[in-house]
């Protein structure tokens, strides 16, 4: 285990059962950090320092929080007492909060804090065959082909850059979107757009809390977001994730 720990006072609970919880915490926090090992992200969990306390200073309901300005991993005892279920999954949290902090470059950051994605390329397939069809009188009714919601933010990124240059509709047919000056940088995947539009719904509180949370799905979920339902968003964001972590 890379994470150093160390005591701290002991407040509520006898020396005995203070350090029969600790063993314990060890041992989960050891657990934690081998199953971030699968995924080769052991430096979130490198040269970090875990704390126990006998106390429940935070409140009956927190098991574990990070601190970034100590780098130190408070878990506090009593808590885990109640709670012994909870703590695999707060210690990933936790290490995905390191890691934030640790790991993360500047750009990396503000990538995943405007969720940038490149368009499928796939989608920009399907948009360009359905514009050379030649049936359509208005704009909306190409995005409307669309059901699924991140193909259709694309489209709607691409409809939207030919209204505001003022192409014709009736020359869609002629229309390659890969080299029309308009479309061009974002259907080749050069332009990025935000999927925030997608995921608000999940009620972000904080762009560290929202990457932590993401960090303990994915790795909880084998490698993949399962907790999120719609195929596309789960997919454009499993893939920023991985981008936005495994590049630092």
């Amino acid at each position: 285990m890379n994470f150093k720990v160390f005591y701290a006072d002991r407040g509520s609970l006898s020396e005995e059962e203070f350090e029969s919880l600790a063993g314990s915490v060890t041992k989960e926090l050891s657990q934690a950090i081998n199953t971030l090992g699968r995924f080769g992200l052991e430096r979130a969990a490198s040269g970090g320092k875990a704390k126990y306390f006998g106390s429940m200073a935070e409140g009956a309901s927190i098991v574990a929080t990070y601190f970034d300005t100590e780098d130190l991993l408070h878990v506090y005892l009593p808590v885990f007492q109640s709670n012994a279920d909870l703590l695999p999954s707060v210690c990933i949290h936790e290490l995905g909060h390191r890691h934030w902090y640790k790991n993360l470059n500047g750009s990396q950051r503000g990538m995943w804090n405007k969720k940038y994605v490149p368009a499928s390329q796939s989608t920009v397939d399907r948009i360009q065959r359905l514009m050379k069809g030649g049936k359509y009188k208005r704009y909306m009714a190409v995005v409307d082909e669309f059901t699924n919601p991140n193909e259709r933010l694309v489209c709607i990124h691409v409809v939207n850059a030919l209204i505001v240059n003022k192409y014709p509709i009736e020359l869609l047919p002629n229309l390659d979107v890969r080299e029309h000056p308009a479309t061009k940088e974002f259907c080749y995947g050069s332009k990025l757009y935000s999927l925030i539009p997608l995921v608000s719904a999940y009620a972000r509180e904080s762009d560290y809390e929202d990457y932590a949370e993401t960090f303990r799905a994915f790795i909880e979920g084998g490698g993949n977001l399962r907790a999120i339902r719609e195929e596309s968003t789960r997919t454009a964001l499993t893939e920023l994730f991985k981008k936005v972590t495994f590049n630092a």
